[in-house]
């Protein structure tokens, strides 16, 4: 309320210049990203008793439960890879999609002090926990390609050019699903509660705790459509220097490139109302 007793509202919005840019405009709030990033990786290791070492604890930790649930008990196989570095292969990307999922999805709800007060483009927000996300992945990759080595299995060449791509692909998929969960958590407050169901789901509609040759050869093709399959399949085949499926990761990189635009779109479709809600 004013002096003179009128009431005023401010409105938060893009100017008609930036309205509509969509990437083109978050590229311009690139340096808002890094920032984001930065805050969120100091954040995440403030006042923990480890650090960095939760991000090789947690697969560490699940690759060994995974050894005795599902190869000593189940009996699952490996395709002749030692069970341990088998699931361990998988669960780093693995880990970096669905922990990225979580926090992005919860990423507009816990910055709404910010939403509401200034306009920037809200997709830096879930953009950026995929970003800090990465500094996790880098250090359980090293721990990884280590104990890769160290059991004598040898990654194949084309893994100097494949990893760094797969990686970007795991960004994509990390991100669209991340953006698409946070505009349906602003919306559906419930959706938040479903995140853990549904990420334990994907995790075993995915090659996680199994091989990809599991799957029958003629049904492989619709396996595929999930974005996890061939990539995390082929993630792990290059650095234990077993046979890359190219269909399957073909079918899942296109389905990755799709989550992220139908993610990213959803998102951008109803950002305009997000300073209304959160």
């Amino acid at each position: 309320m004013s002096a003179a007793g009128i009431e005023r509202t401010v409105l938060i919005s893009a100017d008609a210049r930036s309205a509509g840019r969509g990437w083109g405009e978050v590229w311009a709030y690139r340096e808002l990203v890094l920032f984001l990033i930065w805050r969120d990786v100091k954040v995440r290791y403030a006042h923990t008793l480890l650090g960095a070492a939760w991000a090789i604890a947690q697969p560490t930790a699940a690759a060994a439960l995974f050894t005795i649930v599902f190869a000593r008990i189940g009996h699952v196989p490996s395709d002749g890879v030692p069970y341990p570095m088998f699931a361990l292969a998988a669960l780093v990307p693995w880990m970096y999609v669905s922990g990225t999922v979580a926090t992005a999805g919860a990423s507009l709800l816990n910055n709404a002090h910010v939403i509401t007060k200034v306009y920037f483009p809200r997709l830096v927000i879930p953009l950026a926990a995929a970003g800090a996300g990465l500094v996790d992945c880098a250090v359980a990759f090293l721990v990884l390609l280590v104990a890769v080595l160290a059991t004598g299995l040898r990654p194949l060449p084309i893994a100097l050019v494949l990893v760094p791509a797969l990686v970007v692909v795991f960004t994509i998929i990390a991100a669209g699903a991340g953006c698409g969960l946070a505009a349906l958590t602003v919306r559906y407050r419930d959706v938040k509660h479903l995140t853990p169901l549904l990420t334990m789901l994907w995790l075993y509609a995915s090659p996680v705790v199994y091989p990809l040759s599991r799957v029958p050869s003629d049904a492989r093709w619709l396996y595929a459509l999930n974005p996890l399959a061939g990539t995390l399949a082929a993630f792990r085949a290059v650095l234990v220097g077993r046979p890359v499926d190219w269909a399957a990761l073909g079918i899942s990189t296109l389905a990755a490139g799709a989550l992220c635009a139908a993610g990213a779109g959803y998102f951008q479709r109803t950002e305009r109302v997000f300073a209304d809600i959160v």
